[in-house]
């Protein structure tokens, strides 16, 4: 528990100090994207009271809202609600912006019929 809240404590402290003076638009969201790692994965530890539990998860609503607004970010469940070691939370990305993604769907879409045959068949022990 420790590292945690000695990890928030010297995020949030030096966002008092220099609040982003100069950073661009991608420092202050990723900043953002920071401080709610940090506020989910202090409350995940065991040991935090109740009612700062809860505080922390007001500010952590209030953080996630201003990400809808700025964007990129277009709804609040692609921020994860729990807290999960090693996963950052991202935008999606765009996926007709990428070849790969682009030619997965296509294949999906057109062998759609042989992949559910192919699922239902080993749904079915076969």
């Amino acid at each position: 528990l420790g590292d945690a809240v000695l990890a928030l404590q010297r995020f949030e402290t030096a966002a008092q100090v220099d609040p982003d003076t100069g950073a661009s638009i991608g420092d202050r969201r990723a900043a953002v994207i920071r401080h709610i790692n940090l506020l989910k994965h202090v409350r995940a530890v065991s040991g935090v009271p109740a009612s700062v539990a809860a505080h922390m998860a007001r500010r952590v609503q209030q953080l996630t809202q201003g990400l809808l607004q700025d964007g990129p970010h277009r709804r609040a469940d692609q921020l994860p609600e729990h807290y999960l070691p090693q996963l950052w939370a991202q935008a999606w990305p765009d996926l007709a912006a990428h070849h790969a993604f682009r030619t997965a769907a296509m294949y999906l879409e057109t062998h759609w019929l042989d992949l559910r045959e192919e699922y239902l068949l080993l749904q079915s022990d076969g």
